[in-house]
């Protein structure tokens, strides 16, 4: 679909539209690179450092806020890694670079962008409950609301 490097410039007309295709474009590749941890943290890698960029100038855009101004390295080339669902060991053939949303923008994130990968969006629901952010009876989001 893409070329990699994904041309940013060629993209930012369609992705920057407007806040809607914002949103939906950080869905998609927070479905795809990122993940939510049981603290609530969520973390977004990719190898393309000038796409992770691109992502913080996005959620900054729409109010959220990175840990980071820029992305930081992750894992270095040429590191051994053990993928954590199949144990197979495993040689990085590139910089892996990672940015954190602060855990003080979670709500946002969650009413914004969202996630539609089931285990993700219910792990940062979890999370958003314990700290009260949302009510425990109140359903899934799953497609944020636009004004």
């Amino acid at each position: 679909m893409f070329k990699k490097p994904v041309d940013i410039d060629r993209i930012r007309p369609f992705v920057e539209h407007c806040e809607r295709c914002i949103s939906m474009f950080l869905r998609g590749f927070c479905d795809s690179e990122g993940c939510v941890s049981e603290d609530g943290t969520i973390t977004v890698y990719n190898a393309d450092y000038k796409l992770l960029t691109y992502v913080i100038y996005l959620l900054e855009r729409i109010g959220i806020e990175t840990t980071q101004r820029e992305p930081r390295i992750n894992r270095r080339v040429g590191r051994l890694f053990r993928d954590t669902r199949s144990g197979k060991l495993y040689k990085s053939r590139k910089n892996v670079y990672y940015i954190e949303i602060w855990r003080g923008f979670n709500k946002r994130f969650y009413e914004k962008v969202g996630f539609t990968i089931e285990r993700k969006r219910i792990r940062l629901e979890e999370y958003l409950r314990r700290r009260g952010l949302i009510p425990t009876t109140s359903p899934s989001l799953f497609l944020p609301t636009y004004p």
